[in-house]
């Protein structure tokens, strides 16, 4: 985080930021923008007006959301190495949640690939179903867990 660009601000063990200035920024600064980067999130950016000769001041609350990512995936035949098509995933929030509630659904593709936009950094639960009809010999339902961070994140299933 930086204050006007040009004094690194510093998080505490309580969450809380603090900035050092010297007797001359107290006395002369009249407004600020607090920018606060933290990898993961967007960034935020609030002006802050300071009375001079002001010593302490409380910022308020600066509140950075989780950057949203698109998981892009592609599941395969464990036997054949073969792409599926038309297997139908199940997204869950949290690792090994095979019961809860679905937060996100989607089909493979003709060459066996799914994409989720907007999900959050976050652990998640894949559960793939061959709900296809005229299968004679449908694949087996199989759970997997995923980590989302602020890339994509990819994983051959």
């Amino acid at each position: 985080m930086s204050f006007n660009g040009e004094k690194e601000v510093k998080e505490g063990d309580d969450g809380l930021y603090t900035v050092n200035l010297t007797a001359q920024q107290i006395f002369t600064t009249q407004a600020c923008v607090i920018t606060i980067k933290k990898a993961g999130y967007i960034s935020a950016s609030v002006t802050v007006e300071i009375e001079k000769g002001t010593l302490n001041y409380d910022w308020g609350y600066i509140e950075l959301k989780p950057d949203v990512v698109s998981v892009r995936n592609v599941v395969y035949d464990a036997q054949s190495d073969e792409k599926l098509q038309g297997l139908t995933l199940f997204l869950r929030k949290g690792k090994n949640q095979h019961s809860s509630e679905v937060i996100e659904e989607g089909t493979t593709s003709a060459y066996g690939y799914y994409i989720w936009k907007d999900i959050y950094p976050g652990d998640y639960c894949v559960q793939v179903v061959d709900e296809r009809e005229n299968e004679e010999d449908p694949y087996e339902s199989r759970y997997f867990n995923i980590t989302v961070e602020a890339s994509v994140t990819m994983q051959k299933i």
